[in-house]
């Protein structure tokens, strides 16, 4: 019975005043977590396919195969009480009309809930792979917005960035300022298996605007710097010291933080002359004014240790920047 007054519920809640989402309740769930509300007979056959194979799709730039998501799925019987909180959710019905859509903050507050309804299930599925873009684009902003208020309950200061470059982040407190350059800072926060570390340096513009810059320019680019300002471990007779790897071709996409516009590169670190390696993403910003690019990059090492989530916390502070 609740799951045939659910698509009832979502349609009413259209109608409800905005001032009305002050009285739902926080939203829960582990980051990344996405709730799929289905039946058995869905989620054994081809819808379940389809979800699994959207949510668990590898992130790109890790050298150890990770999905994007955590799945957990109920029938529709076991979607009440505080389960219904779920930050993040999507909600499968058969019903004689095919529609899909997404609805912000029905059950908890802040919450994404995707919609999909169809005849059978092939159509469902197909419903799914078109939604699939604008879902899990919704998802993941919200879990950015989520990580970031975690991180709001106890920030670093960072004058030293503001009076730098005219910026801010917001970082937990929990990172400290380990090396300060006139042209480069880096922080870094001890985790139980090694470090997550922002860093942060300009390079000249030289008239020449990211889209003109090549992947193999940008890789040189930060190569230029971590390799003189991250060097490795004493090596009898060698000389080690950061690098991009050079296997592993950094993924580029747009980016922006704040008001400035540029590109994103994910990929691989690694030390050179020693056996030390992991992921990193670097926000490359355009700064024609200023003839500059400046980059806010964030680099963990931890070994044996998933890093899916360790990023994303890297990513949520230098998305932050203002």
């Amino acid at each position: 019975m609740l799951w045939a007054i659910t698509p009832l519920f979502l349609a009413s809640c259209q109608d409800k005043k905005t001032d009305e989402a002050g009285y739902l309740p926080s939203s829960i769930g582990a980051m990344h977590a996405v709730l799929v509300v289905a039946e058995t007979e869905l989620w054994d056959g081809v819808v379940g396919d389809s979800i699994r194979s959207i949510l668990y799709a590898p992130i790109p730039g890790l050298s150890m195969i990770e999905s994007q998501w955590d799945i957990q799925h109920i029938t529709p019987g076991l979607f009440k009480g505080t389960v219904q909180q779920s930050r993040s959710v999507i909600l499968i019905q058969k019903d004689s009309t095919a529609s899909a859509y997404l609805k912000e903050d029905v059950f908890s507050r802040p919450q994404q809930v995707g919609v999909i309804k169809g005849p059978d299930a092939a159509s469902i599925a197909s419903l799914l792979a078109e939604k699939a873009p604008e879902f899990t684009t919704a998802f993941e902003a919200l879990e950015m917005k989520e990580q970031q208020t975690r991180f709001s309950r106890s920030l670093l200061k960072t004058e030293n960035l503001n009076e730098r470059w005219g910026i801010s982040l917001n970082m937990p407190s929990a990172y400290v300022l380990g090396k300060e350059t006139e042209d480069f800072l880096w922080f870094d926060r001890p985790i139980k298996t090694g470090t997550l570390n922002v860093i942060v340096y300009a390079l000249p513009r030289n008239g020449q605007s990211l889209a003109e810059r090549s992947t193999s320019e940008l890789v040189a680019m930060r190569d230029s710097v971590v390799g003189i300002h991250i060097p490795g471990p004493d090596v009898p007779g060698k000389k080690t010291y950061m690098a991009t790897d050079s296997i592993l071709t950094p993924y580029v996409y747009p980016a922006q933080a704040g008001v400035w516009k540029g590109l994103e590169l994910r990929g691989m670190w690694d030390m050179r002359h020693y056996p030390m390696a992991g992921p990193f993403v670097a926000y490359y910003l355009d700064q024609p004014e200023l003839n500059r690019i400046l980059v806010l990059e964030g680099f963990v090492f931890a070994p044996d240790t998933l890093k899916r989530d360790l990023l994303f916390e890297l990513e949520g502070i230098l998305s932050s920047a203002h």
